[in-house]
């Protein structure tokens, strides 16, 4: 008779009906029991089903889990809704650099093609051809066509290579020092840790400080001029150093007023801009000064420093 007893269980509220164990079960699990207070309970019957009126009873409470708790689901909205916001708003700044990027380029592009520049080349060729010197005039109009096409190609772009950057600075170089019936001297100094074509900067901004060391330094003076432009490789960044031996920062002050300085302040402005604006899109500290060279307290040209963060291309 032993034999045809047979045991039950039931967890109440979460079971509709009783259900039998097999004589060698020796626990009973659950799954998926939603949080609450359950009554777990058993019997005993014969193998027909038929259960006897006494039970067994064990109160049983089921934890919420810990990620169905309103702190961690209001805290997991509240995170989604800030990363949202934070990518919403460097959404935001990014198209706002972008636009102030855009709007720096063109203002440098009509510095670049400053009609003073334009004519004063012009008329070198037009001397040129006065003189019946056809080589010199041709050489001088084929160097001339090359860089307005590489600075309005340039300028369509937010970095080029230094390889193109320095062609573009030789061109520009050269043609000012034939405007100057080549009276200074220009060399472009590369580290030799940089890789000019792997390296990329955004295009022209040394040429500002160009043009104003020879503008207001070096054709004021009686000596030879010399300009040279250094780029140097630091841990993070390139460093850009434009040395001149001209009158220097405090004589060129005295000597220009008003007008003829007008020019100079604005593709500083700008260049300061654009630095200032790689700065926010690179959250990288970059240096800037611009200082007489002094020896012997005798002012002997000056100097521009300033650096921007590395940037390198390997494919095209």
């Amino acid at each position: 008779m032993l034999d045809t007893y047979q045991f039950y269980s039931k967890l109440e509220g979460f079971d509709n009906d009783w259900k039998t164990l097999n004589r060698n079960q020796g626990s009973v699990s659950f799954t998926n029991v939603p949080s609450g207070t359950y009554t777990f309970k058993m019997r005993a019957g014969d193998a027909y089903g038929n259960l006897s009126e006494k039970e067994t009873r064990l109160s049983i409470i089921v934890l919420t889990p810990w990620y169905r708790k309103w702190w961690f689901i209001s805290g997991l909205a509240l995170l989604v809704l800030s990363t949202i916001l934070y990518l919403w708003r460097r959404r935001l700044v990014a198209l706002n650099l972008s636009y102030q990027n855009v709007e720096l380029n063109q203002k440098l592009l009509r510095v670049q093609m400053n009609p003073h520049f334009i004519f004063n080349s012009l008329t070198a060729i037009q001397n040129y051809i006065y003189e019946h010197k056809g080589r010199e005039a041709g050489a001088f109009l084929s160097s001339f066509a090359r860089l307005i096409r590489l600075i309005l190609d340039n300028s369509r772009h937010e970095f080029i290579s230094l390889e193109k950057e320095i062609e573009t600075l030789n061109l520009y170089m050269q043609l000012q020092s034939l405007r100057f019936n080549n009276g200074f001297d220009f060399q472009i100094l590369v580290d030799p840790e940089i890789i000019p074509e792997v390296t990329w900067v955004p295009p022209m901004l040394a040429q500002p400080f160009l043009e104003n060391a020879i503008e207001h330094g070096i054709s004021k003076v009686s000596r030879r001029g010399r300009i040279i432009l250094r780029y140097i490789q630091l841990p993070h960044s390139i460093q850009f150093e434009i040395t001149d031996n001209g009158i220097g920062l405090t004589e060129s002050d005295l000597q220009h007023k008003a007008k003829p300085m007008q020019h100079e302040s604005i593709s500083i402005n700008l260049c300061r801009e654009r630095l200032e604006l790689l700065h926010k899109r690179n959250r990288t500290r970059i240096n800037f000064s611009i200082s007489e060279v002094v020896e012997n307290n005798q002012v002997l040209g000056t100097k521009v420093v300033f650096d921007i963060p590395v940037y390198q291309k390997f494919n095209n």
